[in-house]
């Protein structure tokens, strides 16, 4: 049976409140219609996945399979509804079922001592966790691992549909995160939230769990694997369709490189912690959340380049210039 052509590819946008203003899905169309990550929570994430299918003649009921490249809400949202309508086959990362073996009381107290040793005050890590772990929560019930008929195993070629499928575990975005390599009349890449165009994608990796001072350095594996892959065009969570696969690449190595001469850069003028350093950087509240992360990652990275040093104190680790 002959492979669909790259142009045949359907993209679906769900509108979102930040930027660039979207989440995109992609559907391969063929005899067992391949739909890649699920949009957003909520009726209107139902009602924009609805209309984008209906702009090809197709409703939820006509996906066969639905692929999932990390456990982030506006990639998952319409799970529930796909399987409802048709009882699409849900393909899953085992990177995700990994996180979601764990236990909640486990990732509760694992992200409240981060978050204290970012140096996040007691008297907000209350707020800070309880909406961390909801959304813990909310991911369990969107994809439960009871609902998940296909386990992907990142590094083994699998079999979706028509579709052969080269899954490469690319964390650092998100810790659970899978890009996917196919050839279509033309190799193409299925790439989530990373490597797309007008900006790179933050660092959440572990959220506050275990792995969030990794996010750097798995960031880097992550664009290193992307960097070996032969692919025509990419096909991004966020932002236009494109063909610089390779300069994607470029420009995120690149501000990984620069958000950590940052870090180092405050720790020069003031040597502390993580939230302090956060707040050296940026004004703006909303960016702040996002870049605490980043932070965290780049402090834990200064150190083990032998670029700063740390100690703790009352729970929270300070760091200093080496």
């Amino acid at each position: 049976m002959s492979q669909p052509a790259a142009a045949e590819i359907r993209r679906l946008e769900f509108a979102v409140d930040f930027p660039p203003g979207h989440a995109a899905a992609y559907l391969v169309p063929g005899p067992e219609p391949v739909l890649f990550d699920a949009g957003t929570l909520g009726s209107d994430g139902e009602a924009d996945l609805r209309a984008g299918l209906a702009e090809h003649g197709l409703d939820p009921a006509d996906v066969a399979h639905v692929v999932l490249t990390h456990l982030h809400v506006d990639h998952v949202g319409q799970v529930g509804t796909l399987r409802e309508a048709g009882d699409a086959t849900l393909h899953v990362p085992t990177t995700v079922r990994d996180r979601l073996d764990r236990d909640l009381e486990d990732v509760r107290a694992a992200a409240r001592s981060n978050m204290l040793a970012a140096g996040v005050p007691e008297d907000r890590v209350a707020d800070a966790l309880s909406e961390f772990v909801r959304a813990q929560e909310i991911m369990r019930d969107v994809v439960s691992p009871a609902a998940v008929d296909d386990w992907i195993d990142p590094g083994t070629t699998t079999t979706v549909g028509d579709l052969e499928l080269d899954p490469i575990h690319t964390p650092g975005h998100d810790a659970t995160h899978v890009c996917y390599p196919t050839t279509l009349d033309e190799p193409v890449l299925f790439s989530g939230d990373m490597l797309i165009e007008p900006f790179r994608a933050i660092l959440v990796n572990a959220g506050f769990d275990e792995g969030v001072a990794d996010g750097i350095d798995a960031y880097r594996t992550a664009l290193d694997r992307l960097a070996g892959v032969d692919a025509e065009r990419v096909y991004p969570g966020h932002g236009p369709v494109h063909a610089d696969l390779a300069g994607t690449i470029d420009r995120d190595r690149g501000t990984l490189d620069d958000r950590v001469a940052e870090c180092e850069a405050a720790l020069r003028e003031s040597g502390s912690h993580a939230l302090h350093v956060a707040s050296s950087l940026t004004d703006d509240e909303a960016g702040f959340v996002r870049l605490l992360p980043e932070t965290v990652a780049a402090l834990a990275h200064l150190e083990r380049t032998d670029r700063a040093r740390s100690w703790t104190d009352g729970g929270v680790r300070y760091y200093a210039p080496a």
